[in-house]
């Protein structure tokens, strides 16, 4: 298999990724117990495989741009990659352990904050559950200003990215009125992401690195 044929796939990973990404979190329902306990563990379990394919294809994004960029690009996709694993922690944690829990021992996911959405009363927890959107909107914010100036894609599906990316990392920070949107602070990254993704497997990132070279030869 050729480099061509792996970053076609990591671009199909961030295509997919974008889609069932948002088709989770448009079928999330607000409550995991009783008649939604299936559609629950459904939505999450199709999100927790959308950021898996997102952890593949960020691999291949970043593979392309390496040779254009530095080491500020390198720390961002690090920084994406660490924060889409504890993601898949809190994904894996919410989805399927949560409604058992819930179910049996209410008391104690009141007193320990341990509702999807609330804020863990251990400190420890606590520092955990902002520590990844936090890696998650400083990663792709990081990497998006390097491929900006790079120019190895279009503007606009990078700007998608920062800026879904950016309201995920304040998302803890905003108020639970407000958090009844997350599905269309998603959509604005996601958007972006299967955008990229789609250029990838299309090969039309090429004709940046072809312009970068072309102005780097005397």
């Amino acid at each position: 298999m050729t480099s061509s044929h792996l970053v076609r796939l990591a671009g199909a990973a961030l295509v997919a990724s974008g889609i069932l990404v948002t088709l989770g979190f448009s079928t999330h329902p607000h409550d995991a117990l009783g008649a939604n306990r299936l559609l629950w563990v459904g939505s999450h379990a199709i999100i927790l495989l959308g950021f898996a394919a997102g952890l593949l294809g960020l691999c291949g994004l970043y593979g392309v741009a390496a040779p254009a960029t530095g080491g500020a690009a390198l720390a961002g996709f690090l920084l994406a990659q660490a924060s889409l694993i504890l993601y898949l922690g809190k994904l894996y944690w919410s989805g399927f352990i949560y409604p058992l829990v819930a179910a049996r021992h209410p008391d104690f996911i009141a007193q320990s904050g341990f509702n999807p959405g609330a804020q863990p009363v251990d400190p420890v927890l606590k520092a955990v559950f902002y520590l990844g959107p936090l890696l998650f909107g400083a990663g792709y914010a990081l990497l998006g200003r390097e491929l900006l100036k790079a120019r190895l894609f279009p503007a606009p599906p990078v700007w998608l990215v920062i800026a879904g990316a950016a309201l995920v990392g304040l998302w803890p920070l905003l108020p639970g009125a407000v958090q009844q949107f997350s599905v269309i602070v998603s959509l604005v990254f996601t958007a972006g992401i299967a955008w990229l993704g789609w250029l990838l497997v299309a090969d039309k990132h090429r004709a940046g690195v072809h312009a970068l070279a072309s102005k780097e030869t005397p």
